[in-house]
């Protein structure tokens, strides 16, 4: 059985909350975007960040990302986290594939890899693969022989340093960017690649919707990255950028259903056609490639 929802529990402890300026240029300036519950995402009107100021803190976020997170305990990302394998299978196998043109082979490290279905997709690809994962609940779930460190991406103590690290629908969810730009410079060999995938504010769909983008969730996501603003974030900690496009998701039309239309996701099951596969450009996510520029 599953725990209570987690944002109903979290929601009523005014105590978890914390309020943060801009993590960018420092600016304490807000345009608020939207509120729910004690929680708030704004923009900075100096830099053009967007971001989560009232936010859960530490002991917040630890509590989030439990098995509730995973399993359909929070209307967040997964209704069954598991249940996805072969998709997530399919999808990373293309992701890894086409990173290959820029770096073929060596040490993986995959930061956010839940149960590991990455890890997999990464072996296939000629790469090395290890994983790190914030949820004590998806590292015990661990379905690979690849190894899973259980630690927050800053705290962990790495046994060597890699070729490259992947960031899939991370660095949304990082509460201190400034920590983790660091921390991968430190972690990668000379001219080692780091890749990000992130929501951009700056894109027509998000433009559009405004504060109905289904994307912002103040439980879960933190940032929301202008490109440009993400490219001098990253030069800032000695990256340079090399190449970026829109996300490419490979997913089932319920998940797509359930992440943009929820209410019609049960119509889909009287056809049958909630399992069929489909290959979608993100318009508001993009995939970014950068290198450590100290070769």
């Amino acid at each position: 059985m599953l725990n209570p929802p987690v944002k109903a529990v979290l929601s009523a402890q005014s105590d978890l909350v914390e309020e943060v300026a801009c993590a960018y240029c420092g600016s304490q300036s807000k345009e608020k975007i939207l509120e729910k519950n004690l929680l708030r995402i704004v923009r900075c009107p100096d830099c053009g960040l967007w971001y989560t100021d009232r936010r859960w803190n530490a002991q917040g976020i630890a509590a989030y990302y439990q098995e509730a997170y995973f399993n359909g305990g929070v209307d967040g990302a997964f209704k069954d986290y598991r249940s996805e394998s072969a998709e997530k299978q399919v999808d990373f196998s293309h992701k890894f594939l086409a990173l290959t043109a820029l770096k073929k082979g060596g040490k993986l490290l995959d930061v956010g890899c839940a149960t590991g279905v990455s890890l997999a997709a990464a072996a296939k690809a000629g790469y090395e693969p290890e994983g790190l994962e914030l949820s004590a609940w998806a590292v015990a779930h661990n379905a690979t022989p690849y190894p899973i460190h259980h630690c927050a991406f800053t705290d962990f103590n790495a046994p060597g340093r890699y070729d490259v690290i992947t960031l899939w629908d991370v660095l949304e969810h990082v509460a201190d960017p400034d920590a983790v730009f660091a921390k991968l410079h430190a972690l990668l060999n000379p001219g080692g690649l780091a890749v990000v995938s992130y929501p951009d504010p700056g894109t027509w769909m998000a433009r559009m919707m405004g504060a109905h983008w289904w994307v912002l969730v103040p439980d879960e996501h933190l940032y929301f990255y202008p490109a440009p603003l993400l490219c001098a974030w990253m030069q800032r900690h000695g990256f340079r950028f090399l190449r970026q496009n829109h996300e490419i998701r490979h997913l089932t039309l319920a998940k797509l259903m359930q992440k943009t239309f929820p209410a019609a996701e049960r119509l889909l099951t009287p056809w049958g056609w909630g399992s069929r596969l489909i290959r979608l450009s993100i318009p508001y996510k993009h995939v970014a490639v950068f290198q450590k520029s100290d070769v």
